[in-house]
C-alpha cells in the first residue's frame, strides 16, 4: 500500500543572481509528508496544515542532484530546474494527502519560510487544492501523485532594478515602498510594472489564482466579466490608461518570462484587471446567497470560508490629546499558504503632478494595484474599506470597481474643507448607469432605505473615512451595496460614546434587524459570528479604556492597537494605525504578519512607524 509520484521544481520567472547561486548547489533534500485525512473524509485546509491539526503519517526524505545547468526558456514547457522520484509505502487503509517542501539550513528539516522553502502538494488539476488519495487494501498503489514545488520572488533580489526615471523602489524601517512622481497615469504605471513585474506575477498565481480562486475554470469565468469587451464593469478612462503601463513595464522586464503556461498564454491587460478587481468577485454573482441557502437550508453574511475578516476603529477630538484622530485597521482574509500577501505587502507614495491639482497619498497594498483599501492622502483624509453585506437581488452591470474609487477620493478630496456631503458626492461620481439596469428583476424585492444616489459599492463595503472639516463627526462610515447605501456617523450605533466610530464586516444602519439576543441581520440574512465577536470585542475594550481613562488621560495609538489585537483572529495579513494630527503632521504605524510559516497575528507584530512626509522627500 503506497503512493508514488515525481517531484518537480520550476524555474522563477524572473531568476536572480540569488536563484542562480542556489541552483548551483549540488543537492538538496525534499521532505516528503503524507498526511492521513479525518475519518470523515474531510479535505486537508490550510487551516489543518498552519495549526498542525493533522500530524504526517509517514514522512520521507529525498535526495536531488542538481545539475548546474539550466533548461532555457521555451513556450512549450516551463523552464525545470530539478525532478526526483519519491514512495510513501507501508501506509494503513484510510485517505491521505501528501505535501512537499525544500529543506534548508536555517529550517533543519521542518517547514518555517514559505519564502526561501520551494513547496507543493498533490492536485487533481491546475492552482487547486490538495487531492485526497484513498488506500483502500493491500493491494492499492497510487501511482503519478505528482507534484510542482514553487516559491515566489525575494523582495530586493540582486539584480533587480530599484529605480527609473520617474520611480523608486526602497525600504523605510523594513517597510517596502514603491514612490510613483510621474506626470501622467501611462508613466505611472509602467514604472511600477517594470519594478515590481516578478512580485505582480507572485500575487497572481500564489493569491489570485491558487488560493481565492483554486480552480483555472472559475478563474476563466472571472475573467470573461472583468475583459472590457464584456462591458460588465466600467473603467475610467485613466485607470485603463495605468493598468496598460503596468503591463508595458512588465514586458519591458526581458528577463522577465510572462507567460502563464497553466492557462497557455501571456499575462496579458485582462489579467490585471482581474487582479485590481479581486474583491468584486461578490459583484459579479447574480445573487450571493441563493446557492447557499438551497445547500444548507440557511445563509450567513460574510461567509467564513473567505475571512472579508477586517476591523476598523477610530477616535478624536474628546478621546485624543490635541483633539488629533487616530484610526486603525486590520485588514484580514487575502491569507494564502505562500504568505506573499504578506511578503509583497508594500506602501505605495503616488505623488501628483504640479498640473492635476490631485493630492499626494499613500496606499497599503500589493503590487499590482492601481486601486486601493487602505489610503491616506496628504491633507488627512483616511479612506479604508471592509467587505459587507449585500441584499438579495441580480448583477448591476456598469460598477467601477470600488478600490479605484476610493483611489479617486483620495485624490481629489481635502480633509480640512470636505463634508459628508463632498465625501458622497466623490462615491456618487461612480454610480452605475442606471439605463445599463433598467430589468426589474436585478432589484431586490424590497430594497433597503437609501441615501446614495445609484449603486456604487459592487462587493458590499463598509467604508471608513475621516475628515478634518468644521462638521460635527471627524470620522463616519459608508455602508453600501450594489444596490445604495447610507452614512452612519458616531453615536448611531455602540459604544454610544462620544467621537469614536468602529467596523467590522456588517452594517449598523443600512438595513439592520438587531434583537436583545445579538441575533443581527443585514437584509433578513444572519450576520457571522466573526463580525459580531471582533465588533463587540473592540466594543468592550473601548468601553473599558474611556470608563478607566476618562478623568486621568487621552487615547493613544497603543490603545487603537489593542482594540485591533482585540479583533484578531489569526487571519490579519497587516494593520496599520494613522495618527492625523491638527497641525498637518500623519503618522503610521503599520505592523505586518511574520514571515514564518503560521497564523496572521499582524497587530501582536513590531510596529514599523513612518511619518508621511518622509516618504515623499
Amino acid at each position: 500500500m503506497s503512493i508514488s509520484g515525481t517531484i518537480t521544481c520550476n524555474q522563477l520567472a524572473c531568476p536572480s543572481r540569488e536563484d542562480d547561486n542556489d541552483s548551483n548547489k549540488s543537492s538538496l533534500s525534499i521532505i516528503v509528508k503524507c498526511y492521513r485525512v479525518s475519518d470523515k473524509e474531510s479535505k486537508l485546509t490550510m487551516e489543518d496544515l498552519v495549526l498542525k491539526h493533522n500530524k504526517s503519517a509517514a514522512t520521507i526524505t529525498c535526495t536531488v542532484e542538481k545539475s548546474k545547468s539550466r533548461t532555457s526558456i521555451s513556450r512549450c514547457a516551463q523552464p525545470i530546474l530539478y525532478t526526483c522520484d519519491y514512495t510513501i509505502e507501508n501506509l494503513s487503509p484510510g485517505v491521505y494527502s501528501v505535501f512537499a517542501y525544500e529543506d534548508c539550513k536555517e529550517a533543519n528539516g521542518s517547514f518555517v519560510y514559505p519564502q526561501k522553502q520551494a513547496f507543493g502538494w498533490t492536485v487533481s488539476g491546475i492552482a487547486s487544492k490538495w487531492t485526497q488519495h484513498t488506500i483502500s487494501n493491500s493491494n492499492t498503489n497510487i501511482r503519478n501523485a505528482n507534484i510542482i514545488l514553487r516559491k515566489p520572488h525575494s523582495f530586493f533580489a540582486v539584480g533587480y532594478p530599484l529605480k527609473t526615471d520617474t520611480a523608486l523602489f526602497y525600504t523605510i524601517n523594513r517597510v517596502p515602498i514603491l514612490y510613483l512622481n510621474a506626470t501622467s497615469p501611462v508613466d505611472r504605471g509602467y514604472s511600477h510594472g517594470y519594478l515590481l513585474a516578478p512580485h505582480i506575477l507572485d500575487w497572481f498565481y500564489f493569491y489570485l489564482l491558487e488560493e481565492n480562486f483554486g480552480s483555472i475554470a472559475r478563474y476563466k469565468e472571472f475573467y470573461t466579466l472583468v475583459d472590457p469587451a464584456a462591458k460588465f464593469f466600467h473603467y475610467p478612462v485613466e485607470y485603463l490608461l495605468e493598468i496598460q503601463g503596468i503591463l508595458h513595464g512588465m514586458q519591458a522586464r526581458t528577463n522577465c518570462d510572462l507567460f502563464l503556461y497553466e492557462l497557455n498564454r501571456s499575462f496579458n491587460l485582462i489579467d490585471l484587471l482581474a487582479m485590481n478587481s479581486y474583491i468584486e468577485r461578490r459583484t459579479v454573482r447574480p445573487d450571493p446567497y441563493t446557492i447557499e441557502t438551497i445547500r444548507t437550508g440557511t445563509t450567513a453574511t460574510n461567509n467564513a470560508t473567505n475571512r472579508p475578516n477586517c476591523s476598523q476603529v477610530a477616535v478624536w477630538n474628546s478621546l485624543t490629546a490635541d483633539k488629533r484622530v487616530i484610526a486603525g485597521r486590520n485588514m484580514d482574509g487575502e491569507c494564502d499558504i505562500r504568505r506573499v500577501t504578506v511578503s509583497t505587502t508594500l506602501l505605495f507614495a503616488v505623488n501628483s503632478s504640479d498640473t492635476s491639482k490631485q493630492y499626494r497619498y499613500i496606499s497599503l497594498m500589493w503590487p499590482g494595484m492601481v486601486g486601493t483599501l487602505s489610503g491616506v492622502n496628504e491633507t488627512g483624509l483616511y479612506c479604508m474599506e471592509n467587505a459587507g453585506s449585500s441584499q438579495i437581488g441580480g448583477q448591476i452591470k456598469g460598477l467601477t470597481p470600488i478600490s479605484y474609487v476610493a483611489t479617486h477620493v483620495l485624490r481629489t478630496l481635502n480633509a480640512r474643507s470636505a463634508t459628508i456631503t463632498n465625501v458622497k458626492s466623490a462615491f456618487e461620481t461612480f454610480a452605475a448607469d442606471p439605463t445599463l439596469n433598467n430589468d426589474s428583476k436585478v432589484w431586490p424585492v424590497i430594497r433597503a432605505t437609501n441615501e446614495l444616489k445609484g449603486p456604487i459599492c459592487g462587493p458590499g463595503c463598509v467604508f471608513m473615512l475621516t475628515t478634518n472639516s468644521n462638521e460635527a463627526d471627524n470620522a463616519f462610515i459608508l455602508e453600501g451595496d450594489r444596490y445604495g447605501g447610507c452614512i452612519r456617523r458616531s453615536m448611531q450605533a455602540p459604544p454610544y460614546i462620544p467621537d469614536c466610530i468602529m467596523a467590522t464586516n456588517h452594517f449598523h444602519l443600512y438595513d439592520i434587524t438587531p434583537s436583545p439576543y445579538d441575533d443581527f441581520r443585514n437584509f433578513g440574512l444572519h450576520v457571522s459570528f466573526s463580525s459580531v465577536h471582533r465588533y463587540e470585542s473592540m466594543r468592550h475594550r473601548l468601553e473599558t479604556e474611556y470608563l478607566l481613562k476618562r478623568n486621568l488621560t487621552h487615547l493613544n495609538v497603543e490603545n487603537v492597537r489593542s482594540l485591533l489585537q482585540s479583533a484578531c483572529e489569526g487571519w490579519t495579513e497587516h494593520a496599520i494605525e494613522v495618527e492625523l494630527e491638527s497641525n498637518g503632521n500623519i503618522t503610521l504605524h503599520i505592523h505586518l504578519a511574520a514571515s514564518e510559516f503560521g497564523m496572521w497575528y499582524a497587530p501582536y507584530e513590531c510596529v514599523r512607524t513612518i511619518r508621511f512626509e518622509d516618504l515623499f522627500t
